[in-house]
């Protein structure tokens, strides 16, 4: 029903910047193994910071396709 209270996401922000934090410590680990990050590693970062932007706005609807395309970037990084 439209007048039903919405979630609000902000709290989310948290999350998932500690997810955005764990991703730069593997970031570094493979930094300092391979010698450079892996391109899909910083990709899947900077759609983790625009996911969490987007629940900071309480504006889930524009932080779930980050959240996707972070997922695939992290993929196509393992598959690497």
């Amino acid at each position: 029903p439209e007048n039903s209270p919405q979630a609000d996401t902000r709290q989310n922000k948290t999350e998932q910047d500690a997810l955005r934090y764990a991703l730069g410590q593997l970031m570094m680990e493979a930094d300092e193994k391979l010698g450079e990050i892996p391109q899909g590693m910083q990709d899947a970062e900077q759609e983790m910071r625009s996911s969490a932007d987007a629940l900071g706005r309480n504006d889930p609807g524009q932080s779930v396709p980050h959240q996707e395309k972070a997922i695939e970037h992290l993929q196509q990084s393992m598959r690497d």
